[in-house]
């Protein structure tokens, strides 16, 4: 027989419950409980997923999906104290708490003391890296941290949840027109500040592509707003563009430009903006086909992403070649070419044993922004 529920189970339980209660009171009061309760509350929920009352699983299903994402977006939390270590040993202990790699190639034997509680992973990092006088360097196309020593630390960084919001640099531009003179206003002066930054992520939900960075408060030391009055998107492009080579990075840079209201102005009192991202939260393995090596071509379906397989092509000595066409209906209208980047290093070819082949490059025969046609060489690892 099943152990009997616990005092919090079956709090849990009636909360849930009440998700299909006939007041709306009740019911807000259940949602919010639950997901204060986060990810406690998710055997619950997603028993719920199969209920008969249509209100309790719609619930469910809301709650589930925004517990799971908020416990996602939770940074990873750091308990440390040591004495007298070197920096290589506490990345080594840090590996051990969250499973993430680093890189650092000085082989300084400096020794540094530290005590962290429950410490979310960009402030350990932060306190770490000034307490050993090393700063973090930007990856592009991989997940891995890179520290190098600097004389000096980064001291604009903000943080938030598993995000490191780092300023990088400001310039100035100043111009002046000399083609029309003569008139009420003189000639045309202009001028312009360029603000770059970098937007980091923790790991565990690597960055795939990044969108339009918008500026929505800038106030310098008078109290003046320093948004141009021209759209303040910080790119030119469409608002559906989106950046990104489509691999798992843990950083991404962007800049834009921010106008100078007052020549008294000394510094910047704050900006405020957001930047919308791409993140990896899962990995599904979906069988396309099991029969590549058929004379016919193979047709597939997976959700909104379609499959064109022609014959794979035996190229000889354990190398293949495989055509295919993808089309991602999803993308109609899109400008966000990050699914197609990174479809290569998506595809996979295993043996009848399940043994991998290695992927030898690709060639786009042609594309859009939603189907791409191409070939992909394959040989025995």
């Amino acid at each position: 027989c099943l152990p009997p529920l616990s005092a919090d189970e079956l709090a849990i339980r009636g909360l849930v419950h009440n998700l299909g209660h006939d007041k709306h009171r009740i019911r807000e009061t259940a949602k919010q409980k639950l997901l204060a309760l986060g990810t406690q509350a998710l055997p619950a929920l997603e028993q719920a997923l199969s209920a008969k009352d249509l209100q309790v699983r719609r619930q469910a299903r809301v709650l589930t999906e925004k517990i799971k994402i908020k416990d996602a977006l939770a940074p990873k939390l750091i308990t440390l104290e040591v004495k007298k270590k070197t920096l290589k040993e506490i990345l080594t202990l840090i590996t051990q708490q969250t499973g993430y790699q680093f890189t650092y190639f000085n082989n300084d034997a400096t020794e540094i003391s530290i005590r962290l509680h429950r410490e979310p992973f960009w402030k350990a990092m932060r306190k770490i890296c000034h307490a050993a006088g090393v700063i973090l360097q930007p990856s592009y196309a991989d997940t891995t941290i890179r520290l190098t020593r600097a004389d000096g630390f980064a001291p604009l960084v903000q943080h938030r949840g598993l995000f490191r919001f780092a300023p990088s640099s400001i310039s100035e531009h100043r111009s002046l027109s000399l083609e029309l003179v003569g008139g009420r206003n003189g000639m045309v002066r202009q001028q312009m500040l360029s603000f770059s930054f970098y937007v980091f992520t923790e790991p565990k939900l690597p960055i795939l592509s990044h969108g339009q960075a918008v500026v929505t408060e800038a106030v310098d030391s008078k109290g003046y707003s320093m948004i141009n009055r021209k759209p303040n998107r910080l790119f030119l492009p469409s608002a559906q563009s989106r950046f990104g080579t489509g691999y798992q990075s843990l950083a991404v840079q962007s800049s834009g430009t921010l106008r100078r209201p007052s020549e008294k102005a000394t510094h910047i009192r704050f900006i405020r903006g957001t930047i919308p991202l791409t993140l990896l939260m899962e990995k599904r393995a979906r069988q396309v086909t099991d029969s590549l090596l058929d004379t016919k071509k193979i047709k597939a379906q997976l959700g909104s992403t379609s499959f064109e397989l022609h014959p794979c092509k035996d190229q000889g000595k354990g190398q293949y070649q495989l055509r295919l066409r993808v089309t991602n209906r999803d993308m109609v209208g899109s400008l966000d070419y990050s699914w197609l980047n990174s479809l290569y290093r998506r595809l996979q070819v295993t043996d009848a044993e399940g043994r991998a082949y290695q992927n030898c490059g690709n060639n786009w025969i042609e594309s859009s922004v939603h189907s791409v046609d191409m070939t992909i060489s394959f040989s025995r690892s």
